[in-house]
């Protein structure tokens, strides 16, 4: 297999060209790209974001996994991403540290992207309601609405393109996937779904530096959807420990089903089946090959980080988790540092987002298959079942089979 974290430094490289990306929803932003011509095609860098809640060296790990992930197995138009620094960055704008990703545009001559929230702004639509949303991180938006406004029902092959990135969200336990994230491309009066971009908040790869909030986060996305979530008496001890912000997400989260992932699910099973089925393919080509892939340091690419930098003003703090040594460093906060910073055990934290990622993805698969039969079965209020019965039959028919096997 291709080693897909290999690392470009742009920093002796000179840009063609800057690329400006505008955000209007409640949540403003204007972002200045720089875009760089390689192998004759045109690489936006995308630099890693000082105020981005969040944000560590695994954001860029996270896009390069999930943008291979769903490249090779789901949507072969969706852009690979690449690891990338550039020092520049740094004397052009401090707001951005100098490491991120390079990903290929996916605009031709003559064409623009637009999102979701931008085409409702251009032709107003009460039914899609997607005007007042903010779009903050760590939240969950409900997109049955959208699914059944007219808009979509007179052009379906919108809906099934936009069904299928939902499922896609789901797989990498995305925290951040709003309408934004729904774009067009436009040429003229022609318009067409684009590819699923931007990965950067999925689950499994937020936190690597505190094992319990990204343990606890991994386990409210799963229970939210009725996946079987057991927890050890040390777990449960733990979380009697936690911190007032950990206790806040598990009040939060703890609602049972129909969450609205659920609902999600359900209204793209019944509406369309037949993405779900493709869908299901898919991913089960991907279940059956993702031992294969391994995430790897990438040459020195991960330097010491906090999930909570974007917060922090004051002198950092460099704490080594595998040592559980600390010493103070007085560095300027402005520095292209991550404050305060920590070190973990790259394998070690490697392994367990990898773990997370498969237990997932087959329970996901499971989750899928049984609303799909429900549905096959002539049942419509997909709602009001447990998942729980499909895990129940589920580990019913691997006993059968490892019975047969011996």
């Amino acid at each position: 297999m291709e080693n897909i974290f290999h690392v470009t430094d742009l920093t002796k490289e000179s840009p063609m060209e800057q690329l400006i990306a505008e955000a209007h929803s409640q949540v403003k932003s204007r972002k200045v790209f720089q875009v760089y011509e390689k192998d004759g095609r045109k690489m936006i860098f995308k630099p890693l974001s000082k105020s981005k809640p969040l944000t560590t060296p695994f954001f860029a790990y996270s896009e390069v996994f999930w943008s291979y992930i769903i490249h090779t197995y789901f949507d072969s138009s969706a852009p690979r991403y690449y690891l990338a620094t550039d020092q520049k960055v740094l004397l052009d704008d401090p707001s951005w540290y100098s490491c991120g990703v390079l990903v290929e545009s996916l605009t031709l001559r003559d064409e623009e992207l637009i999102n979701l929230f931008d085409y409702q702004m251009a032709h107003p639509d009460k039914q899609l309601g997607v005007t007042d949303y903010i779009n903050y991180c760590m939240e969950q938006y409900d997109y049955t609405k959208i699914l059944e406004s007219d808009f979509i029902k007179d052009h379906r092959e919108y809906g099934s393109q936009i069904a299928y990135q939902i499922l896609l969200s789901i797989l990498r336990e995305d925290q951040n996937f709003h309408y934004e994230n729904i774009n067009f491309l436009k040429k003229g009066d022609n318009l067409s779904i684009a590819p699923p971009i931007d990965f950067e908040f999925s689950t499994p790869f937020l936190y690597p530096e505190n094992e319990i909030l990204s343990d606890y986060y991994h386990y409210c996305y799963c229970k939210q959807l009725g996946f079987p979530t057991e927890r050890s008496s040390k777990e449960e001890t733990e979380r009697g420990n936690m911190s007032e912000v950990v206790e806040f997400l598990y009040h939060r989260f703890s609602f049972k089903p129909p969450s609205l992932q659920t609902r999600n699910i359900c209204m793209i099973v019944r509406e369309y089946p037949e993405v779900v089925e493709k869908f299901l393919e898919n991913l089960d080509r991907m279940n059956q090959s993702l031992l294969d892939i391994r995430l790897s340091d990438a040459d020195g690419f991960i330097q010491p980080f906090s999930s909570n930098a974007w917060a922090e003003t004051k002198p950092i703090q460099i704490v080594d988790l595998r040592k559980e040594e600390l010493r103070d460093e007085d560095i300027d906060s402005g520095d292209d540092s991550f404050s305060p910073r920590y070190i973990v055990d790259l394998p070690s934290t490697f392994a367990k987002i990898e773990e997370k990622v498969a237990t997932f993805s087959k329970q996901y698969q499971t989750l899928l298959q049984g609303y799909l039969e429900k549905y096959r079965d002539g049942i419509q209020d997909l709602e009001s079942i447990s998942p729980e019965e499909f895990f129940t039959k589920a580990k019913v028919f691997e006993k059968t089979l490892n019975k047969k096997q011996f």
